[in-house]
Parts: structure tokens; sequence; C-alpha cells
């Protein structure tokens, strides 16, 4: 089957319409979808001249987040699929609860104007500065400690944390001596209840570590095994709430840390 075409646009950045879009299609396994996201389409004439691109694209999809009539018109009038995330959910909200909306382009990137926006940039550079197990004399000021062995995805989780959700979070790797003694480093012991754990499947991590150095013990099997049994015994002797990341994604595992930490209220 021929690839189809799918469009993500948006009078902002779009990555709200592509996460949404993307939530949907991948129920859709079998079918071979090529994505494109297309941010900032907030005049008439980027709004027709992409319209009238796809139009020559034969099964193409357009996922939009467009607040205006103007904008939305040239995809509605397509000879295409359109379907526009927030026009049909305003409607609903109108229609079901008598409220009256104010349409405002390009919200999902205004947050520089709020006090969010200074709240991510400061967890950013705390999250950036206190990775892979420095600066621990700040670790006081950290929402989130993330621990793992190395290469279970905790500087990414990190990350995202910090960008989405303004979290300060530090992470800190297990090495041979702090496992093999089955003892908490010190540097985290009266922080016990910021701790939250990565692990992962042997398999999936020497395949990591593999393409990183294929030489020496790091991606040995026996290693491998040897520092994810002492990590997960490290977790439960000191009710470290951990989860397993070899087939979930950033996104999941941010929300299972938000959850069981927080219980999702932030």
């Amino acid at each position: 089957m021929n690839k189809i075409n799918v469009y993500f646009v948006s009078d902002g950045t779009g990555l709200s319409t592509e996460q949404l879009g993307k939530s949907i299609l991948i129920q859709f396994p079998d079918i071979n979808f090529k994505y494109k996201t297309i941010p900032f389409v907030n005049t008439l004439q980027k709004a027709q001249t992409l319209a009238k691109k796809i139009n020559k694209e034969p099964s193409s999809m357009v996922f939009s987040t467009l607040i205006h009539d103007e904008l939305n018109d040239p995809f509605d009038s397509g000879d295409f699929f359109h379907i526009n995330f927030l026009k049909q959910t305003i409607k609903q909200i109108e229609a079901i609860k008598k409220f009256k909306p104010v349409p405002t382009m390009g919200l999902d990137y205004r947050f520089g104007e709020t006090a969010s926006y200074e709240k991510r940039i400061t967890a950013m550079d705390f999250t950036i500065s206190s990775d892979d197990g420095n600066n621990v004399e700040r670790y006081n000021k950290a929402d989130i400690i993330i621990v793992g062995v190395s290469r279970t995805g905790k500087t990414p989780v990190s990350i995202y944390l910090a960008l989405m959700n303004g979290l300060a979070v530090a992470n800190y790797p297990l090495v041979d001596s702090e496992l093999e003694s089955r003892e908490l480093p010190k540097s985290l012991q009266q922080f016990k209840n910021k701790l939250f754990g990565l692990t992962i499947a042997p398999s999936r991590l020497q395949e990591i570590r593999e393409k990183r150095r294929s030489t020496g013990k790091y991606a040995s099997p026996h290693q491998v095994q040897a520092e994810i049994r002492y990590s997960e015994l490290l977790f439960n002797k000191y009710d470290i709430p951990y989860i397993d990341t070899t087939s979930i994604s950033v996104e999941e595992i941010s929300a299972s840390i938000r959850t069981r930490l927080f219980n999702n209220v932030i």
C-alpha cells in the first residue's frame, strides 16, 4: 500500500495538533502514514497555498487546529479528508454549555506571556545542570530525582518533564559500587520522597549500549543483567517507585512519574 500523506496544520507551533493526530492514527498500525507538521499557517494566503498543494496529492489527510473560519475554509473545501480538532470541540461546548468562545490564534506558543514560561526556563536550567549526577548539592531544590543505571532513559525523561511541566528534575546514574553495596547513595538518602527509578529489559539495554560502546563489559549480557537486577533490588529495598521503560514512550513515562509522585497535580 502506498504511503498516505498526513498533514498536521496549525496557526501555532503545531505540536498539539501533531500529538492529537498521531494518537488517533496509531490506532491503525497496518496503514503506512507519512507525517508532515506545518506550523504558523496564520494568513489566508498560506492556507490557500497549502490546501492547493495538498489537493494534488491523492489520499492525503489533514488534521488542523486553525481557529479562524477564513483559514479553515480552504481545507474544508479541498478534495481530501480534513478534521479540525478545535472547531468540532468548541462547537460542542458552545451548543451544550452555551459558552461563548473568543477565537484566539496561536495559543499553543504564546505561553511566553505567562508565568509558566519562566517556570519552564528555570526548570530547564536546573535540569540540564543536574544531569547525570552533577550538582548533587542542589538536590534540595529538585522536584524529582530520577535514578537508574546508564541508558535507561533518565535524561530525555528529565528534559521532557522540565520543558512540558516546569519541573526541576535531577537524574542520578547508579554505578557498580553503589549497586553491589545495595545501599542508597548518601547524596540521595535525605531525598527519598523525591526519587523515581527507571528500569528496562536487559536485552533492550544491551542493544542500546552496544550501539554506544560495543567493547568492554559495558554492554556484556552479564554486566547488563547484574545492573538491572541490583537496581531493582535497591528500588524495592527503599520503596522507591519505578517503571519499566522497555516499550513505552517518554510521554508515558513522564505521565506515570507525575501520577505516582504528585497524583498528576503539579
